[in-house]
């Protein structure tokens, strides 16, 4: 009787460790990058390449973000939806983003992103009145050894205050991900 006791109580501990073990990797690992800039660093796990992935952003926005998807009840939408109303103005605006990116990266940060054959993702979640509400920065590789902290930052910062014109209308309740990429 003893015996049975004794197996079942250690096969529900097996079960309960193992079941740690796993929620420990379904969920993303964070990190703060730099308390002084507020950025943190969140590995999202491994794509289809088998690389980890990353994501960077400032922690008050993140915050802001998720309480503003409580809040308001937002609803993501599927990227089938287009963002902008004309070509053009898809251009401009990612001209703008890659702009910001350029002017903020220093000359040696550049030359080591283009050594390495690195590319920036720039993640934007924008509401349907064409604000973006949240900014990250995502890439297969750990950016702050490339790029410091305190530019990351500042991109993040300048990115989110960058106006969207000729945005294609929908619903109010909503948010689309949107995506520019520096190769």
């Amino acid at each position: 009787m003893k015996q049975t006791i004794m197996k079942q109580n250690l096969n529900r501990l097996c079960v309960l460790l193992l079941l740690c073990v796993f929620t420990s990797c379904l969920y993303s690992q964070t990190k703060l990058v730099s308390s002084r800039y507020q950025l943190e660093r969140v590995s999202m796990g491994k794509k289809a390449d088998k690389k980890e992935w990353y994501a960077y952003h400032l922690i008050d926005d993140y915050r802001a973000f998720q309480k503003q998807i409580s809040d308001n009840h937002l609803e993501r939408l599927s990227a089938d939806n287009g963002v902008f109303l004309s070509r053009d103005a898809r251009k401009a605006f990612g001209k703008s983003v890659l702009s910001v990116l350029d002017r903020e990266l220093s000359n040696k940060e550049k030359e080591r992103l283009a050594e390495n054959k690195y590319w920036i993702f720039v993640y934007m979640s924008v509401d349907a009145n064409g604000k973006i509400l949240f900014v990250e920065l995502s890439s297969n590789w750990l950016m702050e050894e490339v790029i410091k902290a305190k530019h990351m930052s500042n991109i993040l910062r300048q990115v989110k205050n960058i106006p969207m014109n000729d945005m294609r209308p929908f619903p109010e309740n909503s948010y689309i991900r949107y995506i520019v990429v520096r190769r």
